[in-house]
């Protein structure tokens, strides 16, 4: 029988549970739904990667104490065989570059590595907390 955990009731099917896929299925939308995993997040179009694309889930941030809500990128063409950042302006328009902005404000999103056709890699580079001064 399945036993939940107590914070996010994550399914966790017993030794002899015959259909386990139903509580890890759950337990991967679960995850999905959950801002602070899956908001502007960075991963490539497809899995495994066959392009040189990369998809931004939709979020929110604060920017001056003011919420500003990206909508996502479904797809975003980066140069082969380079390393890209990617971080959004205090307005939420996207930017790539070969390194973050010393000066203003920006949230930071992931470090990519391409490959001469694919995505070899992505970096998390969101922060989870920031420290807002008043």
């Amino acid at each position: 029988m399945t036993a939940y955990t107590p914070n996010l009731k994550l399914g966790q099917p017993a030794v002899a549970d015959r259909n386990w896929n139903v509580a890890v299925n759950a337990n991967a939308a679960a995850l999905e739904a959950l801002s602070p995993l899956a908001a502007l997040n960075v991963s490539p179009t497809e899995i495994p990667s066959a392009t040189l694309n990369v998809r931004v889930a939709p979020g929110g941030f604060v920017a001056s104490g003011t919420l500003v809500n990206y909508a996502g990128s479904t797809s975003t063409t980066l140069a082969a065989t380079s390393t890209i950042m990617l971080w959004l302006d205090s307005s939420g328009v996207l930017h790539t570059g070969a390194s973050f902005p010393v000066v203003g404000s920006i949230v930071p999103l992931a470090t990519v590595v391409t490959g001469s056709t694919t995505i070899t890699s992505v970096t998390d580079n969101r922060v989870v907390f920031a420290v807002l001064t008043y």
